[in-house]
């Protein structure tokens, strides 16, 4: 039985201030791993090869051709009857990128690598926001838990709050990560902003027109009125 220790933190900060918080530093006796998404940090420590990875649960408008890309057939059959495909989805994701975290290949690895047998791939639950999941280079494990609230002077920003939204997840998911995956990334992406004086206000400052066919040509319309 190998032990296993993590760490969940309710903001997102990075590794290194994770291991700083905890007075913890890698050492040749064992391994560290950490991961951090909107509202969600883990942090993961044994004295084998480990990795973890955490997601915010968030719609994806081509969720059916991500899925094909990084689930074999069996497992894509499977999905596919489940009630939530999201949160199935982002379990899967996280299940993938845990094991590709813990043997330092990453996403060169392939989204189709899996872990072998002698290896522990657990989901964890870190609330009804996220996913997470932990792979460990043991055929079984020890899991102990802890949990750290938000600290004083580390509270989240209206900036991260809206990334963080369901209208700012969805539009980053599917002007940025998706398109990527679908189309490859562009190397001169380029962000397009014009002043427009409207002589009618009306209510809808946030515009999202997603092109299915051609995801690079989706455009966000942000209206900022003057007073």
């Amino acid at each position: 039985m190998t032990d296993v220790e993590v760490w969940q933190f309710d903001d997102s900060i990075s590794t290194a201030e994770m291991c700083e918080r905890l007075g913890l530093a890698e050492t040749a006796v064992h391994f560290l791993n950490g991961t951090n998404t909107q509202g969600c940090s883990l942090l993961a420590k044994s004295t084998v090869p480990l990795g973890i990875d955490a997601e915010f649960i968030r719609p994806h408008p081509y969720l059916d051709r991500l899925a094909r890309r990084t689930m074999s057939d069996d497992e894509f059959e499977q999905w596919s009857t489940t009630v939530d495909k999201e949160i199935s989805f982002t379990q899967h994701w996280t299940r993938v990128e845990a094991y590709l975290k813990a043997t330092g290949e990453g996403i060169k690895g392939g989204y189709l690598t899996r872990a072998p047998s002698d290896w522990t791939v657990m989901e964890l639950n870190v609330g009804p926001d996220h996913c997470a999941a932990i792979a460990v280079a043991a055929p079984s494990v020890s899991l102990q838990y802890s949990v750290y609230g938000i600290p004083e002077g580390h509270r989240e920003t209206a900036v991260q709050r809206f990334a963080g939204s369901a209208v700012g997840s969805s539009l980053a998911a599917g002007m940025l990560g998706l398109a990527n995956a679908l189309e490859g990334r562009n190397h001169e992406e380029t962000a397009v902003v014009v002043n427009h004086d409207d002589t009618e206000r009306d209510d809808e400052r946030l515009k999202l027109e997603l092109d299915p066919d051609d995801p690079k040509a989706s455009k966000v319309t942000i209206r900022r009125w003057r007073r």
